[in-house]
């Protein structure tokens, strides 16, 4: 990011970048400044993660997690998550805006000073960057019936506030009070590779009396949802969820 490495002036507001930022014993990757009122305040932090080839690591949770604490204590008003090929982009606390195709070349990052100019004074509400989709998504629709309603089922106790729903790569994680990855929704372009395990003596702990009840009713969902076969085995503190 050559373009933005020392002072730089768009639409009569001046901004500077500066890399490895303390946070509260961590650092932020990139943090862009703008001046304002005799000095330069925090006004992007951007976290900066390696590239692979789906991009799962620009759209794990712990990244946006990770951005938004920086963001947040710095006071930065947007946060953002890039690998080189893609952008999530955030307003804080935790506003979505927007997934982009993005590029860490000069053309791009001019467009993205400039974008911030115009964001900042409310005259867009989007970046100037192609829109793309997570690429969990993508592997949803390839999904077969029983994965797809139990993203469904997943998505909607999170709302409920049931569990705490969090993207981990191309796994979904389901945590129950406090109790991190009780179960696991995992994802695949080959269908017959999709997964969920299910940590039958955490989700016990965390359940109590209502352990029986939830597991009755998960598997009448399970028998509902799906045309296919399902066994149970166990394994370890694991019992795992498969089709014959």
């Amino acid at each position: 990011m050559n373009i933005i490495s020392s002072e730089i002036e768009f639409d009569g507001v001046k901004y500077k970048v500066e890399p490895e930022v303390p946070v509260s014993g961590k650092s932020a990757d990139l943090v862009i400044y703008a001046y304002e009122k005799d000095f330069f305040r925090p006004l992007l932090v951007i976290e900066v993660k390696k590239q692979t080839k789906e991009g799962f690591l620009v759209f794990d949770d712990e990244a946006v997690e990770q951005a938004r604490f920086y963001a947040k204590n710095l006071q930065a008003r947007y946060f953002a998550i890039t690998d080189g090929k893609r952008l999530r982009f955030f307003e804080t606390p935790k506003k979505y805006i927007g997934d982009y195709q993005f590029s860490l070349d000069e053309s791009a990052c001019r467009q993205l000073l400039e974008a911030l100019a115009l964001f900042k004074k409310g005259e867009i509400s989007r970046l100037p960057f192609p829109s793309i989709s997570p690429p969990t998504q993508e592997l949803i629709k390839r999904s077969d019936r029983l994965v797809k309603e139990l993203v469904k089922l997943f998505e909607k106790l999170s709302s409920e506030m049931v569990i705490q729903k969090e993207w981990v790569g191309s796994v979904m994680y389901a945590n129950v009070k406090g109790h991190r990855g009780i179960i696991r929704l995992g994802l695949d372009k080959q269908v017959n590779k999709a997964f969920i395990d299910v940590r039958l003596k955490e989700l016990k702990k965390a359940l109590g009396s209502n352990f029986i009840q939830m597991i009755m009713n998960f598997l009448k969902f399970l028998a509902l949802a799906s045309l296919n076969m399902i066994y149970i085995c166990k394994k370890q503190t694991y019992g795992y969820l498969s089709r014959k």
